[in-house]
């Protein structure tokens, strides 16, 4: 003959076998009010929605519990930047704008908004040529045929052979030399 007891949990009457409760058993009128009470979380309110969710505790020790979902997460933390270097429009969460993001719009603007670039005027042809500051001692020139005008033909190295091409005076024949050795010409 069944027992007519209360759930601990939301206090509905329910029926159940009196060797249930010689098992320990017959305390919870459903699973869902057992896991209820197993429950070592908090309740809290959503910072976008103001929706009340559970955190658990695990959640609760690694200091998560700011949102309800994803959604509302990410709803509010995009803002627009305009990047520094070409000046288009762009978002970013402000994760990364605490940590010191949201200035380029990619990597490419990053890379040469970085890099400070100085005027200067080619020695071989006057012409005025932009120079990254860290190498501004180096580049007088504007170019490889500025460099080295001596040279005729002059094309950059294929991958399989080194130097530089330059033409035989004597007989027109196209060969390889060194920056070193610009002035062979046969």
């Amino acid at each position: 003959m069944p027992l007519t007891v209360n759930c601990m949990v939301c206090r509905n009457e329910f029926k159940i076998k009196p060797g249930r409760i010689k098992d320990g058993k017959g305390t919870y009128c459903s699973s869902k009010c057992a896991a209820e009470l197993r429950k070592t979380g908090e309740y809290r309110k959503c910072e976008t929605c103001d929706k009340q969710f559970y955190l658990n505790k695990t959640d609760l020790n690694d200091g998560r519990g700011k949102y309800c979902s994803d959604k509302c997460r990410y709803a509010n933390t995009d803002k627009v930047c305009v990047c520094l270097n070409c000046g288009a429009g762009f978002y970013r969460n402000t994760t990364q704008l605490a940590n010191g993001g949201g200035k380029y719009c990619s990597q490419h603007c990053s890379n040469g908004g970085r890099k400070k670039r100085i005027q200067k005027v080619c020695l071989g042809c006057n012409n005025t040529f932009s120079v990254i500051v860290s190498r501004a001692n180096q580049a007088n020139y504007c170019s490889m045929k500025c460099r080295y005008p001596n040279i005729q033909n002059f094309s950059y190295r294929p991958r399989s052979k080194t130097g530089f091409l330059n033409v035989c005076v004597t007989c027109k024949k196209s060969f390889y030399v060194m920056p070193s050795r610009k002035d062979k010409k046969y």
